[in-house]
């Protein structure tokens, strides 16, 4: 098969195509490389200049780009490929892989991804979604400019299309599963016992408790709150059966209880109250499971004492229940408020300057408080007053002007005298 193009300028022409692609100047074969990654696949041509071969260096760009949308380049690099030749058949052929030139700009992951049509794709400066490259091809541009040539880089037209073979370097059906990567999807592992078989059996029959449990919304579980804390079950009283390790809130008794599988417990706080009761001297702990009591001993006899005998911890011992005069201390008489005395406990006054209460003598003068009424300080009921040899009674002394004052006397005031000293005489 011969083809036969020229570019523009119509300068440069490629003939013979060895495979299945053609190019404005060139006709390409393309072969894909079954290799490891990166993959390639070859272009070969051959150049000529006027109806001959080209027969020196000539400098390659090479261009993919999806196809509709030139302007978005997915991939680009440079090749310098020697066509010159001794052998006149020779002269001008050249054989480019491509993934395998200098200089080369990618902007997917991985060569082979730019001919994917089930992922977005990034290019130079763009983006193709997978809804754009649908049914998409992608072409190949060339520009070139030989070695002798000083002017700029040639496009050769037009671009040729990079139709898919048997060999083709991405096959989504081998290498990705709708687009998507090994790494992308969960897979079997039959040595690690993970096998589709119990894939279905567990989003069959667990799939509802897996999503509530991922959800939070399960009640089979336990839920921890950074928040609200743990909630545990809440039962208004105790449940119908017991079995050990059962635990529950008593919402009826505010208490939070358990059970060994005999008996529902409730849960105390630790760390907090009482641990450890020791008894002390003259003290008696007795013990009952998780209970304590403390409790004193019985000491000395029941009674109503005057007068106790107590031990170092206070406790009473003996006791009197009558009191000797040697039990009672001594105590001022200021102390004692209420009660009467017989005369034969009162003390005989031995100081002359008082009134004896009873008998006895004392000396000095009996001075009496002064009062305007003339009664608030009187002798009642001194029967008689009985004056010594050479002793006189001297009267209280009024003039006429206190007189007046004095007189009418009240009837229980008959008998009292005094002394007028303005007409001089005894008056009553």
């Amino acid at each position: 098969m011969v083809f036969l193009f020229y570019n523009k300028k119509k300068y440069i022409k490629i003939i013979e195509l060895v495979s299945f692609i053609s190019s404005f100047l060139i006709f390409l074969p393309l072969s894909l490389a079954q290799v490891s990654l990166p993959q390639t696949f070859t272009i070969e041509g051959r150049f000529f200049l006027d109806n001959s071969p080209v027969d020196e260096s000539v400098d390659v760009v090479l261009e993919i780009y999806p196809q509709g949308y030139s302007s978005c380049i997915l991939y680009r690099e440079n090749h310098t490929v020697d066509v010159s030749s001794s052998d006149v058949n020779s002269k001008g052929a050249f054989a480019l892989v491509v993934g395998s030139g200098n200089s080369q700009e990618l902007w997917a992951t991985s060569f082979e991804k730019i001919f994917s049509n089930n992922q977005n794709i990034p290019g130079d400066g763009c983006t193709m979604s997978a809804s754009q490259l649908t049914g998409k091809t992608r072409l190949i541009r060339m520009q070139i400019k030989r070695s002798l040539d000083s002017g700029s880089y040639v496009t050769l037209s037009p671009d040729t299309s990079i139709t898919a073979v048997p060999t083709a370097m991405v096959a989504d059906s081998a290498e990705t599963l709708q687009g998507l990567e090994p790494n992308d999807v969960f897979q079997t592992n039959t040595g690690g016992g993970v096998t589709q078989a119990k894939l279905d059996d567990l989003l069959a029959n667990y799939y509802t408790s897996i999503t509530s449990l991922a959800s939070g919304s399960s009640t089979l579980y336990l839920q921890n709150s950074v928040t609200t804390g743990t909630t545990i079950p809440n039962i208004s009283g105790d449940p119908g059966s017991l079995s050990a390790g059962q635990m529950w809130f008593d919402s009826n008794a505010g208490e939070l209880k358990y059970s060994d599988g005999t008996n529902i417990k409730v849960v105390d706080v630790a760390g907090t109250g009482i641990q450890t009761v020791t008894a002390g001297t003259g003290v008696t702990v007795t013990t009952s499971g998780t209970d304590a009591t403390v409790s004193l001993p019985s000491v000395g006899t029941a009674d109503t004492y005057y007068k106790v005998t107590t031990d170092a911890q206070g406790r009473v011992m003996s006791g009197q229940t009558t009191l000797s005069v040697s039990d009672i201390p001594s105590l001022d008489a200021a102390k004692i408020t209420t009660g009467t005395f017989s005369a034969g406990l009162i003390p005989t006054n031995t100081d002359t300057t008082k009134l004896p209460l009873a008998g006895g003598t004392m000396t000095g003068q009996i001075t009496m408080g002064s009062a305007t009424d003339f009664a608030s300080f009187d002798l009642l009921a001194t029967g008689h007053l009985t004056m010594s040899a050479q002793r006189t009674l001297r009267f209280g002394t009024f003039d006429d002007t206190q007189q007046a004052s004095l007189v009418p006397l009240a009837a229980n005031q008959a008998g009292t005298t005094w002394y007028n000293s303005t007409n001089n005489k005894l008056m009553y």
